[in-house]
């Protein structure tokens, strides 16, 4: 449990680490660039919800809200990442055409 919990604590800072660069660099850039590093900061999310949802699923106290909010951060995690891939495949082509 403990070697679980230190795997979805490094995903976590990882995945934060990654959504602020991929955020920052989006900032700076224009046209299909932006929109791909939109899209990595959209996965970087994603990962980063699931990881913290899951960490939750790992403490010992469970009510029913507390249920609901976790499934509610699961749920959006893997729809960002299921939107950031999607964005990013369809991106990555139209940069590499350029």
């Amino acid at each position: 449990m403990n070697a679980i919990s230190l795997l979805l604590l490094v995903a976590i800072i990882i995945a934060t680490i990654f959504f602020f660069a991929n955020s920052y660099a989006s900032r700076r850039t224009e046209g299909n660039q932006r929109k791909l590093y939109q899209a990595k900061t959209n996965i970087s999310m994603g990962i980063l919800f699931i990881a913290i949802g899951a960490f939750q699923l790992l403490l010992p106290t469970h009510h029913w809200i507390r249920a609901l909010l976790i499934s509610f951060i699961l749920i959006l995690g893997l729809i960002n990442l299921f939107y950031g891939i999607r964005n990013w495949r369809k991106f990555r082509i139209a940069v590499d055409k350029k």
